[in-house]
């Protein structure tokens, strides 16, 4: 199974969040983490706004160790539909949050967020929080 980490998930990491970090360790195997490029962007843009350059040699050991799920043809198109679906039932979400699922959804991923409320808006996109005891 493909988990693709969301940035509010990729941040807890960062920050030793104990029942993120027991979820990694409990990966089988022919799992694989997996961030997408926009992650990593919102990523830089906090480490770039605080000053907190240290980051970024973690976040390239990450990237390193993790698959990247890249965009395409056809995550775009997810994206259009789902940004579609959303504004006909009143229930938008941002962009950045619609490119990350789309892309997540094209590569057949589960996304680990901890912003639940959103991406539970999204229609066949399977979701877990590991940031939660007993979370997964």
């Amino acid at each position: 199974m493909i988990y693709c980490l969301d940035t509010d998930v990729l941040i807890e990491y960062f920050r030793g969040n104990e029942a993120m970090r027991r979820r990694v360790e409990s990966l089988q195997d022919g799992d694989e983490l997996a961030l997408t490029w926009f992650s990593c962007f919102e990523f830089f843009k906090g480490v770039f706004w605080t000053g907190r350059r240290e980051d970024e040699e973690l976040l390239r050991d990450l990237v390193e160790a993790v698959r990247i799920l890249e965009e395409s043809y056809d995550s775009a198109r997810i994206g259009g539909q789902i940004y579609a679906d959303l504004r006909r039932k009143g229930k938008l979400i941002n962009d950045a949050d619609i490119f990350i699922a789309s892309v997540a959804k094209a590569h057949g991923a589960i996304l680990v967020t901890n912003n639940e409320e959103h991406f539970s808006r999204i229609e066949g996109l399977p979701i877990e929080n590991w940031t939660r005891n007993g979370a997964g």
